[in-house]
């Protein structure tokens, strides 16, 4: 019966211990989501608390010795900059929000919010990257400085590259000191910080912060950028639906033309209907070559005259079976189905004329470059065509003007 007894008091005090081990696995666990424990010092408390039915001595004692530990760490935590840092840097983190809060949803807008988080949490490159809507990857979105990505050709069971596999396990990483090989030209990074920007539970993209330095990056800095994290999660979703809406609308409500996602889905179904028929196609992308510099010189509204007023200008110029619609940065496409080169190039040259002769708004002349591809001719893909169309008109672009100012930008 004694022995019994024994054996009794041995187990409960054998259960009691599990039980606080895992009490105290979950303290550390809560203090590190307050941002309260560097990670070193978790594992370290973690390993501690699965001794406690190895160690021989009391339980009193091992939770003693344990609770001293912590204590140890959040002070020597709050000495190395701890929680004071965070409220230092309140307002520049409340400064920030209120410029984040008046930019647009655009990838123009990202970029100028990332510019302006290098005042709260300095770097040399930082990328936002964006999750895609199968959640398997992300892919870069914006970069200030340069393209900053920990792994980026490697698979991991999240998806392709570091920072899927961040975007997956929703926790931010900190490297402070980063020894990679690196070729000769790039852009070292010393110092890493990687933020999952989370909205309502959703990891909605990736934010990445890089430094040339060693050690430029400390748990403090690690909670601004969480911090920051979390304000910028909600402009990266606002830009999330409003291209999700942009892909579900047909028209440009300001210039009555295609939308983007609707031009490219269109592009889509020719090219598939032209190689099930065995018919050609072509496409034509178009730029006003002196836009970005009368813009700079004008403002943002000239720019808005000008698009609307090229627009009319292609209506007028458009035939019934062909589509126009917005492309990427400030261009027109056109798709021209049924079209063979020599037709896409005469459509091209009656384009260009129409636009050489108007006069946009304050009275300004402008030369179009314009890049021509045809199916299967140039590409077969259309995503490729599209890409290699517009690499043809950004030459075309850089073509010199001919005489009395007037563009001879056109390639063909």
């Amino acid at each position: 019966r004694a022995r019994k007894t024994q054996v009794n008091k041995t187990t409960k005090k054998y259960a009691s211990l599990i039980k606080a081990a895992k009490a105290k696995q979950a303290l550390t666990g809560r203090l590190q989501s307050m941002g309260l424990l560097e990670q070193t010092a978790v594992d370290r408390l973690d390993k501690k608390a699965e001794t406690f039915t190895e160690v021989a001595g009391s339980g009193v004692d091992q939770a003693s010795a344990w609770d001293r530990a912590l204590n140890i760490s959040l002070s020597a935590f709050e000495a190395g900059g701890g929680d004071g840092s965070i409220k230092r840097s309140l307002q520049a983190l409340v400064l920030w929000q209120e410029t984040v809060s008046g930019l647009r949803e655009t990838s123009d807008g990202l970029k100028q919010a990332l510019t302006a988080l290098k005042r709260v949490v300095p770097y040399t490159g930082a990328t936002i990257f964006l999750r895609t809507s199968d959640q398997q990857q992300v892919t870069p979105l914006v970069s200030v400085g340069y393209e900053v990505d920990l792994i980026s050709r490697i698979r991991f069971s999240e998806g392709m590259g570091f920072s899927s596999w961040v975007a997956t396990r929703k926790k931010p990483v900190l490297y402070s000191t980063l020894h990679r090989n690196e070729a000769p030209d790039s852009n070292p990074v010393r110092s890493f910080v990687s933020i999952p920007l989370v909205v309502a539970g959703d990891c909605v993209g990736v934010l990445n912060l890089g430094h040339g330095e060693e050690e430029a990056y400390t748990p403090a800095l690690l909670r601004r950028a969480v911090l920051a994290g979390g304000i910028l999660a909600g402009l990266v979703q606002r830009h999330v639906a409003t291209k999700q809406i942009e892909a579900r609308e047909i028209r440009d409500t300001t210039t009555g033309l295609a939308t983007t996602g609707y031009l490219r889905n269109r592009l889509e179904e020719e090219v598939i209907r032209c190689r099930e028929l065995g018919h050609s196609m072509s496409l034509l992308v178009v730029r006003l070559n002196e836009l970005g510099e009368l813009t700079n010189q004008f403002g943002s509204s000239f720019k808005e005259r000008c698009r609307s007023e090229l627009a009319a200008l292609i209506q007028e110029w458009q035939e019934p079976t062909e589509l126009v619609g917005h492309g990427e940065n400030d261009t027109i496409v056109v798709v021209l189905p049924g079209a063979r080169r020599a037709r896409a190039e005469a459509r091209a040259d009656l384009l260009s004329l129409s636009i050489r002769r108007h006069n946009f708004p304050r009275r300004k002349r402008m030369s179009a470059g314009v890049g021509i591809g045809t199916y299967p001719t140039d590409a077969e893909d259309p995503q490729e065509l599209l890409e290699w169309v517009d690499k043809i008109s950004c030459q075309a672009s850089t073509v010199p003007s001919g005489p009395e100012g007037v563009g001879q930008a056109m390639a063909i």
